[in-house]
């Protein structure tokens, strides 16, 4: 009983980090605009090979250079396209 109780306690801890994490990511998009506009320039460059920003090469890249690991760089592209590149796919 007492392992079933602390294995859904760290279940429900794993749950709620990403979501603080992704409140960071907007956070970092927000106050770091000239970033999120330089990842717009290469996200708009694999537009221009056929490659979208959910791509699984567009991602490593932007994880690569963030140092995030995919889910976090696939959130951090998303923000950034929302906010300062809508055109990008």
């Amino acid at each position: 009983m007492m392992k079933k109780l602390l294995l859904l306690l760290s279940i429900s801890i794993l749950n709620i980090n990403p979501s603080i994490g992704e409140q960071n990511l907007l956070q970092r998009v927000k106050n770091n605009p000239n970033e999120a506009i330089k990842l717009c320039s290469k996200l708009r460059e694999f537009n221009s090979k056929g490659i979208s920003a959910s791509d699984e090469k567009a991602i490593k890249h932007v994880a690569a250079k963030k140092g995030f690991n995919p889910t976090n760089a696939e959130i951090y592209s998303i923000y950034a396209i929302g906010l300062h590149c809508p055109e990008v796919i």
